[in-house]
């Protein structure tokens, strides 16, 4: 009779175990407990091996939202080498996380590497199409590298298009008419 319950208790220990595995996976954790307690704690770990990482509703991993963080904050305080590691950890989770380009082209620029803050842009806007932010600081980057350019001219106008109101003060400043842009809200 010992020898049952003490493998009772290895059986629920080891299905807690596969159990907080899955909590990073997209059957979690209480199910994965379930079939662990139900099925065998090795039918739980090959559900859990074969079901794909959890991703938040923007499609990142938990993981990569935190360095998301700690990499804006490092840059918030001036460590840029740390910010860009972070980033880089993102990248290596998920190649195509946008913010994390987004992010790591900025603190590249401030490091005044504006041609790699460039690539980075371009991956970003690659992913993401949408984001101003990724057109604005392109275009800045570029202004830096190239001087008055087309090129940067046009990313500060697809920002504004997209709504960024400091893309639109950037056009208006240079004294440029932006086409299909309502500029009464920039001062």
């Amino acid at each position: 009779m010992p020898t049952l319950i003490l493998v009772a208790i290895i059986w629920i220990i080891i299905s807690i175990g596969v159990a907080f595995w899955g909590k990073s996976r997209k059957t979690g954790f209480l199910k994965t407990l379930i079939m662990s307690l139900i099925l065998s704690p090795v039918t739980g770990l090959i559900i859990v091996l074969l079901s794909y990482r959890r991703t938040n509703a923007g499609g990142n991993m938990p993981e990569a939202d935190e360095y998301i963080e700690k990499g804006v904050s490092s840059f918030n305080l001036g460590r840029f080498n740390e910010a860009i590691e972070y980033f880089n950890k993102v990248i290596k989770l998920n190649p195509c996380n946008a913010s994390a380009y987004y992010n790591r082209g900025s603190v590249k620029y401030e490091c005044g590497d504006t041609v790699e803050a460039i690539v980075d842009f371009n991956r970003a806007i690659e992913i993401n199409p949408a984001d101003s932010r990724a057109y604005l600081n392109r275009g800045r980057s570029r202004l830096v590298l190239l001087g008055n350019d087309n090129e940067a001219i046009s990313d500060f106008k697809k920002a504004a298009e997209l709504g960024n109101k400091e893309a639109l003060k950037i056009i208006i400043g240079m004294g440029i008419e932006p086409a299909g842009v309502s500029h009464s809200s920039a001062p």
